[in-house]
């Protein structure tokens, strides 16, 4: 079962919150855009003790339900270099949802295969990102991966 935020935020600070709430608030006057947010509430007194903004990318990109991935392409491919090769995968996200992520960042028309590898393995599609984390993170907890064209890298036959 996931644990949800307040339950993840009580207990490292039970003593100190009293109330942990899910908002959104709208960015200009004239823009449609909303920036996510937790309104985590003192138990102490507001003048002692003010209110905590815990600002972030919203409810599946902080960093307690995501994580740090970096993309590299795979030298002997065509594919073009990522502009931006960080993210911040969601845990629940499927693999297959994050290769339509990396296609559209990448500009490829829908008839370009993509593939990923992480530690040398294609993973299947209906992976969870989480459980290529938990398996093949570096010591600093961040996912590396390459992406290619081609389903070969570096074997003779699929790396599975």
């Amino acid at each position: 079962m996931k644990m949800g935020i307040r339950s993840r935020l009580s207990s490292v600070f039970k003593q100190a919150l009293s109330r942990v709430l899910p908002r959104y608030v709208t960015i200009g006057a004239k823009s449609r855009k909303k920036l996510f947010y937790y309104f985590a509430e003192s138990k102490k007194s507001s003048t002692s003790d003010p209110v905590v903004l815990w600002l972030n990318g919203g409810p599946v990109c902080s960093s307690m339900d995501g994580f740090i991935l970096i993309a590299e392409r795979y030298s002997k491919t065509e594919l073009p270099e990522l502009e931006k090769r960080k993210f911040l995968v969601a845990r629940d996200m499927s693999v297959g949802q994050f290769i339509h992520i990396l296609s559209g960042r990448l500009h490829l028309p829908p008839d370009k295969a993509l593939f990923i590898f992480v530690n040398n393995t294609l993973p299947q599609t209906t992976y969870l990102m989480n459980s290529l984390y938990e398996s093949f993170k570096d010591d600093a907890g961040v996912l590396y991966m390459f992406y290619s064209s081609e389903k070969t890298f570096g074997c003779d036959t699929l790396c599975v």
